[in-house]
């Protein structure tokens, strides 16, 4: 890309930024202690074209979303539903609550998710059997 010419797309912006970053890496390489400010004045170059807002750091994480073929983001695996459902619960709660609001789990699904969080520390477990199985976040 010739400095100068006309850019048609992000890419090549992002191609400009590269390029004047080197540049300056090039010319001045003996010159740049490796630090903080040094990094944020390449990131500045790096992104001067495209979108202006670089040489500061980052406030807030990225979002990252799964996409489909289509650019919809699906909903939630049934494995990653479970313990989501359970995790909202305030008080001690069953088994058949985490069917009723994550309709097309299987209770062994379920019972399994349910394990590992309590594996983890998250949930304790109390009681046996269908109906007398009841799950609860541990007391603070």
């Amino acid at each position: 890309m010739l400095k100068g010419a006309e850019m048609r797309n992000r890419s090549e912006q992002e191609v400009a930024g590269y390029r004047d970053a080197l540049a300056l890496i090039h010319e001045h390489a003996a010159d740049m202690p490796l630090e903080p400010r040094l990094l944020l004045q390449l990131h500045q170059r790096l992104t001067s074209y495209a979108t202006g807002r670089g040489g500061v750091w980052k406030s807030t994480n990225n979002e990252i979303q799964e996409r489909d073929a289509n650019g919809q983001v699906p909903r939630a695996g049934k494995r990653q539903l479970a313990p989501e459902a359970s995790l909202r619960q305030l008080v001690s709660f069953s088994v058949s609550s985490i069917e009723q609001e994550c309709p097309g789990i299987s209770r062994e699904l379920i019972r399994q998710v349910l394990q590992q969080l309590a594996d983890e520390g998250l949930m304790q477990l109390e009681g046996r059997g269908r109906p007398a199985k009841t799950l609860k976040q541990p007391q603070a």
